[in-house]
């Protein structure tokens, strides 16, 4: 699994149990685990961010 498609899954996963939650009044997740896995996303995401910007300083060094 790429970390793109790792990214997709932990949103889906969360907009789910927002729904769960929010909508249905039906938690389906511990607080905790939804912090975890909310840090998890976090992390992943400023993963690709550093690589976006690795890739853009990159390109301006080009000649």
């Amino acid at each position: 699994m790429t970390v793109e498609e790792k990214i997709k899954e932990l949103r889906e996963q969360l907009n789910n149990h927002n729904y769960n939650y929010y909508v249905l009044d039906n938690a389906t997740i511990s607080d905790f685990d939804f912090d975890r896995t909310l840090k998890e996303l976090e992390k992943l995401e400023k993963l690709i961010l550093f690589q976006l910007i690795l890739q853009v300083k990159e390109l301006e060094l080009l000649p």
